[in-house]
């Protein structure tokens, strides 16, 4: 389940099968060259998995024992420069968005943090995550079991559910690394994977006083999205509407032969305001205005 050409695939063809529901009014005609895509996506992995593969074995990785103690150096040493610097961005924004929502303050999540500091932190916290989770499963360290969970609280503090999620799906990948799927597991899984959909719509819905997505819901599909927690419409809308502008523009958009686009993509926000360059570098024109989101040939 772990095998990394499996959960690539898995991925591309899940949200293409949600996408075939159209469980929203956001969603077009998908084109035949979107599909191609998407084939020569999977494709592609196919080729560089084979590659990798004869060229490593599973062996050849995780042979830490002789370094645990330079994991855990390595790990002090991140979690410093994450604390020092998330606590700099705290006194920077003057406090934390899940106060400012409580509080009742005129802040939107999205002003917290320092532009460019703010993705390097995320990083960061992701590898803690990743590192600790995966010491707490190799050498049964409980302890780090608890400041994976203390740490999981920072996301629901600045309302990043995106950050929140990365994290759960990394930590995912190193437990069916060492263990492989039974029918307790798949339950586990799947029970985990609920509380997170409902947690994600939880935290989604402290930023306004109901669902923003309610709207695109086909009429024939209300009764059905409301009888479920809201975050099962943000997961759908989330994981759909990327795809949707894809498609909607494909066809639609020629190349240049210009790295403009795609190159000003790859630099860090302040390094585009120095230049004078606009945060959103790319032609595309949003099916709705308000899912502003698009796969990674948006540049």
């Amino acid at each position: 389940m772990i095998n990394p050409l499996f959960i690539y695939a898995s991925i591309w063809l899940g949200v293409v099968f949600l996408y075939s529901l159209g469980l929203t009014k956001n969603l077009v005609a998908p084109p035949a060259i979107g599909f191609l895509v998407i084939l020569m996506n999977i494709f592609s992995m196919v080729i560089i998995y084979l590659i990798v593969c004869r060229r490593f074995g599973k062996d050849s990785i995780f042979r830490d024992e002789l370094y645990f103690y330079k994991i855990v150096k390595f790990l002090r040493m991140l979690f410093f420069i994450w604390f020092i610097g998330t606590l700099a961005e705290v006194l920077f924004s003057g406090g934390v968005p899940l106060f400012w929502s409580f509080g009742g303050e005129d802040k939107l999540y999205t002003e917290f943090g320092v532009a460019s500091l703010h993705g390097i932190l995320n990083a960061i916290y992701l590898q803690l995550l990743t590192i600790a989770f995966y010491i707490f499963l190799r050498y049964k360290r409980y302890g780090y079991f608890l400041f994976v969970f203390i740490m999981m609280l920072w996301p629901i503090l600045m309302l990043g559910r995106g950050i929140l999620l990365s994290g759960v799906i990394q930590m995912a990948c190193i437990y069916f690394y060492f263990n492989k799927l039974t029918l307790w597991r798949a339950t586990l899984l799947l029970f985990f994977s609920i509380l997170v959909v409902v947690i994600f719509g939880a935290v989604g819905d402290m930023r306004q006083t109901a669902n923003p997505f309610a709207y695109l819901v086909v009429d024939e599909y209300s009764d059905f999205f409301a009888a479920l927690p809201s975050g099962f419409l943000w997961f759908y809308v989330y994981l759909t509407a990327g795809l949707s502008n894809f498609f909607a523009n494909i066809e639609a958009l020629s190349t240049n032969f210009n790295f403009g686009y795609s190159f000003s993509n790859m630099l860090p926000s302040f390094v585009k305001n120095m230049l004078g360059l606009d945060s959103r570098n790319d032609l595309l024109v949003f099916v709705d205005v308000n899912l502003n989101t698009s796969t990674v040939y948006a540049g």
